[in-house]
């Protein structure tokens, strides 16, 4: 579910889009992405032929082993990402997620989701929690 409600302060409130040719993420442009190969995997994480992005940023990620596995956590064949960055001692050979990666937040009017989630590797399990 990438449905976010007005209101909400949650990264997966902006979607990427494609306006004369350019990409964007909310107000920010994704510069130098190839717009005939970008796939946006959720409003978090995306991709082209050459890089992967977080939001409008490009991040150090081997884009041939590159691996979408939730709004929280990706992988390439050297490292676990979030959203922050490569995961210390991370082991992408046997990670592997424990849940969606969405949280769905009750409040008085709506539900508010957010990019949070579990993931564990053969030694450790690891919490993102965006805002925590």
């Amino acid at each position: 579910m990438n449905v976010i409600y007005p209101g909400s302060f949650s990264q997966l409130d902006k979607p990427y889009t494609i306006s004369d040719g350019r990409i964007y993420w909310g107000d920010n442009e994704v510069v130098d992405a190839d717009v005939k190969s970008f796939v946006a995997h959720s409003n978090v994480w995306a991709s082209d032929k050459d890089r992967v992005y977080v939001e409008w940023r490009p991040r150090k990620v081997d884009r041939k082993s590159f691996e979408f596995l939730n709004p929280v956590f990706i992988k390439d064949q050297n490292y676990v990402y979030d959203y922050q960055g490569a995961i210390a001692n991370a082991d992408p050979q046997t990670f592997e997620c424990l849940d969606s990666g969405l949280q769905s937040l009750p409040s008085n009017i709506v539900n508010y989701v957010w990019a949070r989630g579990y993931g564990k590797d053969f030694n450790n399990v690891y919490y993102h929690g965006q805002r925590t």
